[in-house]
């Protein structure tokens, strides 16, 4: 179960973006990034990066290992809900699969970024659930 929660997480990250202020000049793969300047990272475009994932764009529930940033990558800014996030998403998928015979899920309808939040909004998801008899 924790390798379904894990692809889930990567796959429909609860965080859409993130930005930081550089303290330093840098460069990053031949691009000049000046002390001060603001850069955004996109997660989801992270989490289905080629070089890092195989087949990033198949919902793999098996997928190892699985170095998603679903809550950022680490470190001092690492989400503190992590965790709790986690275990609420566990606790959804073992009640599912309790309950469910079969679960279709399809496409979301739309996925945008909440601008003042940096969080995903999914305006509908379509969901077929069979009970379990």
């Amino acid at each position: 179960m924790a390798s379904a929660v894990e692809e889930v997480l990567r796959w429909a990250s609860p965080v859409a973006y993130w930005t930081r202020t550089a303290k330093v000049d840098v460069e990053m793969d031949g691009q000049h990034i000046a002390k001060g300047e603001r850069v955004v990272s996109t997660l989801r475009s992270a989490n289905r990066d080629e070089e890092v994932f195989s087949s990033p764009f198949t919902f793999d529930i098996g997928r190892q290992p699985n170095p998603h940033v679903a809550f950022g990558g680490g470190g001092p800014h690492h989400c503190l809900g992590a965790m709790l996030a986690r275990a609420e998403l566990r606790a959804v998928l073992d009640e599912l699969l309790l309950r469910c015979d079969d679960i279709e899920i399809g496409p979301a309808k739309v996925a945008h970024p909440n601008l003042t939040t940096n969080m995903s909004i999914y305006d509908e998801m379509a969901i077929s659930l069979t009970e379990r008899r």
